[in-house]
């Protein structure tokens, strides 16, 4: 929940509101009693990222390779190849891999 306000029209009528989030996780009846606590924390991990992993999970690395970067960045606009070297190129971002490999980011 955050501590700013903002408009929310309901039913016409405008009024404040904080931005607010459900999660449901459905087990059978009395099934929590016995499942072990790491398969809920799974349950939950897989929805909810941690914010460590989340700053893991965008960022760029010298010696991440293609893919990787393709994961954390999505597909490039331009991709300049030039044998050993090859340049991907974005509005705001270059990423530069030597042998397969992240060399420098600019």
């Amino acid at each position: 929940m955050t501590v700013e306000t903002h408009d929310l029209i309901e039913d016409g009528k405008t009024k404040s509101s904080h931005f607010r989030a459900e999660l449901h996780f459905r087990y059978a009846p009395g099934e929590l009693d016995t499942l072990p606590f790491q398969r809920v924390e799974a349950d939950i991990d897989a929805v909810i990222a941690r914010e460590q992993d989340l700053a893991a999970a965008h960022t760029v690395t010298l010696g991440q390779s293609r893919a990787q970067v393709e994961a954390v960045l999505g597909k490039p606009e331009t991709v300049l190849d030039l044998g050993a070297k090859v340049v991907y190129v974005d509005k705001s971002l270059k990423v530069v891999f030597v042998d397969g490999k992240v060399s420098d980011v600019q």
